[in-house]
């Protein structure tokens, strides 16, 4: 065999291939001072040497930057233990640069910072994370569709046979309204369900027992996951108080019993139990901080779930149903409500052995707030002067109609300019009802102009748009009132009598 020439590679030929790298790297004595640093070629730093020699990093780098290191370096020399750091750097007139910065302390107390140029792999990652955004929203508007068409199916389905009775002068079929009722509320629920996902639904949160909200959610909960499958309710009656929006505590009852029920497709149990929980910080285990919370499980008796289903169990559009089956929202919501209420999710499940779903909720100081009950028969009804500004002409009709039912005298604005003019006469509203958003002059601003005619003027808000659009015009300001789009008849007459009649 011929022999192999043995090449031998010096210090100074490992340093030239490491200046000819996008680097920068930093040798610092005991006190954290530049001591000596080298620039690879891929780096442009101006007069390096004045810059850096003999100073702080801080003293020598912009703020932001330097905040990043030299928290890397205190971690570093606190830990042992080598140190990652990411940070961004915004040069004048030109796009943001990446940069990833290696921290090691050695034995004799010395530093090193090793800093590399990641521009373009973010930039590629950027561009790998935006075309798996485009597929999930692709994966996302399929099921939202199907979803969508199949409850348009029905709306419209006995919307027609509705018209065709009429047209013949049969009486309208019940069974035709509750079913157009049924697919409308589900509707709503499937748009809410995307508001939560989004984090962009009005927030309402009080403080709550968690029993009752259970109760009152038991009857429904019984019709979803159906006759073959047995619900066992376990209550902890000396439960801790806790503070959430109970429209989202709600959500994830359902949504988690509907998930059990899909595991158990020829019956079986699913047991609800509340308790208080005393937990203790385990990051490695979900829980990254201790305390008092309590606890609401849902165990079923189902298929159960295999470790790499439940590796991704909470990721947005995930699903195991089939095509069209669902959006894959429902978890991944779980997840993100529980977690804005400041508490936890933990799963526990194998195949064949059934599903756990543990959801911790923060324990709240303050008294209970009870739930507001329905307007009783009659108590929605008014004879005070109602000022209603809608741009939507279908909306602003169901509301007048709704309205002079019950006895309010109306006025009717489709501007808010219109609404001002209309004031400014003989009529003088007792309640303003108005849209948040509108062209020219939104709701916010017409509230305004007739506070400042008459402060004694009460004011119920409306919107259809997200909590960004609402927020951001000041609508939520000093518990202001506000009524979400959809709502119904009786929700509209019993907010506006609530409105009419607060102190």
């Amino acid at each position: 065999m011929p022999e192999r020439s043995l090449v031998t590679t010096t210090a100074e030929d490992i340093e030239q291939l490491l200046l000819s790298l996008p680097i920068l790297l930093f040798v610092m004595d005991r006190e954290d001072r530049v001591i000596d640093f080298r620039v690879g070629t891929g780096m442009r730093l101006q007069n390096p040497w004045e810059r850096f020699h003999g100073k702080r990093v801080e003293e020598s780098l912009p703020p932001n930057v330097a905040s990043a290191l030299t928290a890397g370096l205190a971690r570093a020399r606190a830990t042992g233990a080598p140190q990652i750091v990411d940070y961004e750097f915004n040069p004048v007139g030109r796009q943001a640069m990446h940069y990833e910065a290696r921290v090691a302390v050695f034995a004799d107390g010395r530093a090193s910072i090793l800093v590399t140029d990641v521009t373009e792999r973010y930039r590629l990652e950027e561009a790998i994370r935006q075309a798996q955004k485009l597929d999930s929203i692709g994966r996302l508007a399929g099921g939202v569709a199907h979803d969508f068409n199949n409850l348009l199916t029905v709306i419209l389905s006995c919307a027609e046979s509705l018209a065709a009775g009429i047209d013949a002068g049969e009486p309208a079929r019940a069974e035709d309204v509750e079913e157009i009722r049924n697919a409308g509320a589900r509707a709503r629920d499937l748009t809410r369900q995307l508001l939560m996902f989004a984090r962009r639904e009005v927030v309402a949160p009080a403080i709550l027992d968690l029993n009752d909200l259970v109760r009152r959610t038991e009857k429904l909960l019984r019709r979803i996951v159906g006759e073959d499958v047995e619900v066992a309710v376990n209550l902890d009656p000396a439960v801790w108080p806790i503070r959430a929006d109970p429209s989202h505590l709600e959500q994830i009852v359902m949504n988690l019993a509907g998930n059990a029920r899909d595991a158990m497709p020829r019956g079986g149990t699913l047991a609800l139990e509340t308790a208080n929980v005393l937990l203790e910080a385990s990051p490695e285990g979900g829980v990254p901080a201790a305390g008092d919370f309590v606890r609401l499980r849902l165990r079923d008796s189902g298929v159960g779930m295999s470790p790499e289903v439940k590796a991704h169990l909470f990721e947005p559009f995930f699903t195991t149903k089939g095509a069209g089956r669902g959006t894959g929202l429902g978890l991944s919501t779980v997840y993100g409500l529980v977690r804005q209420m400041g508490g936890h999710v933990l799963v526990e499940s194998e195949p064949g052995r059934g599903t756990t779903f543990d959801v911790y909720v923060p324990r709240a100081a303050g008294r209970i707030e009870p739930p507001a009950e329905s307007a009783a028969a009659g108590s929605t009804v008014g004879s005070e002067t109602v000022l209603v500004v809608e741009d939507e002409a279908a909306v602003r009709s169901t509301a007048v109609r709704a309205l002079r039912g019950a006895g309010y005298r109306v006025l009717v604005a489709a501007t808010g300019r219109e609404a001002l003019a209309l004031a400014a006469g003989p009529n003088t509203p007792d309640l303003l009802l108005t849209d948040v958003v509108m062209p020219e002059m939104d709701g916010r601003a017409v509230a305004e102009a007739l506070q400042r005619r008459n402060g004694a003027l009460r004011i119920l808000y409306m919107s259809g748009y997200t909590q960004d659009a609402v927020v951001q015009r000041g609508v939520l300001d000093g518990g202001m009132r506000f009524l979400q789009k959809p709502f119904t008849p009786t929700g509209l007459l019993s907010r506006v009598r609530e409105v009419l009649d607060a102190e």
